[in-house]
């Protein structure tokens, strides 16, 4: 940041881009500093619904088709290395949350439609037809998803493209005919899940909800009944499954077709050249149809949920009062092993989740490690909701970690504590000390080294390729897994450290830096909103003795400004620390701008939501809700000339958007000149060193600032 008056521009078109003489040297630059930085992962964080509009929309966006490759082209350009994108299972149509999303099937809303016009796919599909669900006021105004139109449009596309594949092929076409010896190729391949995906998918209609817990007993336990072959029911199973393929022939084609089509198509993109790395998002749960599937494989009635955060208040600060309830399937701790220290159903049902998100990713994010090691579990059946009138005052799970089950004083009790908070801390003690010890030989302390890393290892990926959410309520036994002591390993364990995620609104840089340096750092997450509507006036008070320590922030990042003002060398007081300093106190834009310029000062890897690299005001998802604006924010079609745009807010005060402060775009020259230039000095360094890699990414920055009829 140099600083300088801010300029207000009445009459100017704001668009200023690298030119595409330009775009070599701005690519190049930007490397340089990342590479001078350390820094070895760029990550934006955005899911594959979040991909902008195209000219022949149908209401969604994809990571597979050509704005994808766009984006990638626009990111790359911007010095990014990858993209976080969400879990790429199927979606239901009454929760459209990727977080509940299969383990195999894939999402087939982000198939390439117009893909399906091409001979490569036999033109199976006309132009026209796809234009039949176009809505061009959708395509020129929208910024969000609208998921039952795009259910609607590309289940009856998909169904039209299958009659045509056929009939074509009967015809004698050939390109129809590979396609359809291809399909056929498929369907063998992949039998052992797709088959029972689609029985799910076909019983979900025929009861009405693909709650199967509430199907027949036949219905529900069909899976299960198919592949005991000594129970009683097996006959009537296979009977059953016979009936249904039978009846329900085409459903199955067309569930299968879908699955074909969008693996295929996910496949060819990951071999897209100068496409930036893919990472999938590993949800800490199991879909309805994956749980159906191997309902022997979880633990019956419990449930992985949180201690804290849920509607409600704590009763007197205790784990008790605000649980989350997620409702998520529980792995049996006796199926992740079996007696002999093989791998058991449970183990290999996780191993096939992370090799299925990995067949075309390549890397991961995992979602909720403490899931993965000593989660908080309850039992469903004894879940207490205390109301008054339609306020929940509190949420009562009766749940611990799971190493906790069955134990003695769970929680350690405090001496300074008040006589009613050790009152109910003794009741949540006996209460957990009468639970059932779930995992009695520590199972879940072996899974992510005895059961995730093999994984990891057959992919060529590190523990540090990955981005481990760690974030929330660790335990002892999760730290020792995962850490160590003190990150340090005893003498003779080999386990891996396994790294965490570093908020830079909980923890200082430097500090995360020099501790856990293969930590994944981030401000925000795809659950918030832009990191200028975190960091307001009461968020700087809250912290300014912590993480928005002025002198910490502006001392370390800016080392080459004057501490303050002097008249008799010329030094205006604008020009100096001091005024940083005190203007962080009530400026919000500058408040992002540090922060953003600490997370490339200190992290190597980093990740950055898709809301704060555009600048974008709205939200993504709101954490723990059911908001009907969850999930379906997305880039419009002009997304770049918008970011362009909004990149100028930051130097040409815009009147037309008063809240334009809230959420500047992100201007990666900028922030690495400043990184570059606060790690020379703070290294002992001269200016000098570093001075022609400062000159050139701040010639850049001023070009993103500059307006589209000016040079620079």
């Amino acid at each position: 940041m140099r600083i300088s008056a801010v300029n207000t521009f009445s009459n100017v078109t704001f668009k200023r881009a690298p030119k595409p003489e330009e775009e070599k040297d701005f690519y190049n630059d930007i490397q340089e500093g990342k590479k001078y930085l350390g820094i070895k992962d760029l990550a934006l964080i955005m899911h594959g619904s979040s991909f902008p509009v195209s000219k022949t929309d149908l209401f969604i966006g994809s990571p597979m088709n050509k704005k994808a490759r766009e984006v990638n082209r626009l990111l790359k350009l911007h010095g990014f290395d990858s993209i976080q994108l969400g879990p790429p299972g199927l979606i239901q149509r009454d929760d459209f949350s990727p977080y509940i999303s299969s383990i195999h099937s894939r999402n087939y809303l982000f198939t390439d439609m117009e893909k399906l016009t091409s001979p490569e796919y036999g033109k199976i599909l006309k132009l026209s037809d796809i234009e039949e669900f176009t809505d061009s006021e959708y395509i020129n105004k929208s910024k969000e998803t609208l998921f039952d139109s795009a259910f609607d449009a590309y289940d009856y596309l998909f169904e039209r493209a299958y009659d045509n594949m056929l009939s074509q092929a009967k015809a004698g076409n050939d390109d129809s005919v590979n396609l359809l010896i291809d399909f056929a190729k498929f369907k063998k391949d992949e039998k052992s899940w797709l088959e029972t995906d689609a029985l799910f998918d076909v019983l979900t209609k025929v009861n009405g909800s693909d709650h199967f817990d509430e199907w027949n007993n036949l219905d529900d336990n069909l899976i299960t009944y198919i592949k005991d072959e000594k129970s009683p029911m097996h006959e009537k199973a296979l009977n059953r499954r016979d009936e249904l393929i039978q009846k329900y022939n085409r459903d199955m084609e067309l569930y299968a077709f879908k699955q074909f089509i969008v693996k295929k198509q996910e496949k060819e993109f990951a071999q897209t050249p100068g496409k930036l790395k893919y990472k999938s998002d590993a949800i800490i749960g199991f879909s309805a149809r994956d749980i159906w599937a191997n309902q022997d494989a979880f633990l019956k009635n419990y449930r992985i949920g949180c201690p804290y955060g849920g509607e409600g208040g704590a009763i007197q600060y205790s784990s008790w009062g605000n649980n989350q309830l997620w409702d998520i399937a529980f792995v049996a701790p006796d199926k992740l092993f079996n007696p002999d220290g093989t791998i058991g159903i449970g183990g290999k049902l996780i191993q096939d989740k992370f090799r299925s998100l990995l067949e075309n990713h390549q890397s991961i994010r995992i979602d909720h490690v403490l899931g993965l090691v000593d989660p908080w579990v309850y039992d469903k059946n004894r879940v207490e909701i205390i109301k008054d009138g339609d306020r929940i005052v509190h949420t009562i799970a009766h749940g611990a970690n799971v190493s906790m089950f069955g134990k003695p004083n769970a929680y350690k009790i405090e001496d300074f504590w008040s006589w009613d908070q050790k009152e109910m801390q003794r009741k949540i003690n006996d209460d957990i000390a009468h639970m059932p010890n779930i995992d009695p030989n520590g199972n879940y302390k072996r899974l992510i080294h005895e059961i995730l890393m093999p994984v990891i290892k057959e992919k060529g990926l590190k523990p540090s390729d990955l981005a481990w959410e760690n974030l929330g309520c660790p335990t002892d036994v999760f730290n020792e897994v995962c850490y160590g002591n003190n990150n340090t390993r005893p003498q003779g364990d080999t386990r891996e450290i396994i790294p965490g995620m570093s908020s830079l609104k909980s923890y200082k840089g430097q500090d995360e830096a020099k501790s856990v340096p293969d930590n994944t750092f981030l401000i925000q997450s795809h659950d918030d909103e832009h990191t200028g509507k975190l960091l307001t006036n009461n968020f700087f008070q809250e912290k300014k003795n912590s993480v928005m320590d002025p002198l910490y922030l502006i001392g370390t990042l800016y080392p080459d400004l004057p501490e303050n003002s002097d008249e008799t060398k010329g030094i205006k007081w604008e020009d100096s620390r001091d005024f940083l300093i005190n203007k962080m106190a009530h400026n919000t834009d500058l408040r992002t701008l540090v922060k953003w310029q600490e997370l490339f000062r200190f992290g190597k890897n980093i990740q950055v939501t898709f809301m704060d690299f555009f600048g974008l005001p709205d939200r993504y998802n709101y954490s723990g809700t059911n908001d009907a604006r969850n999930w379906k924010l997305r880039l419009p079609l002009n997304y770049k000339d918008e970011f362009y745009k909004t990149l100028q807010r930051a130097k040409h005060d815009d009147k037309k958007d008063p809240t334009w402060w809230q959420h500047i775009a992100m201007n990666v020259p900028e922030l690495l000149e400043r990184a570059v230039i606060s790690k020379a000095l703070n290294e002992g360094k001269s200016i000098e060193s570093v001075q022609n890699l400062a000159d050139r990414l701040h010639h850049w920055a001023e070009v993103l600032y500059a307006p589209d009829d000016k040079d620079v």
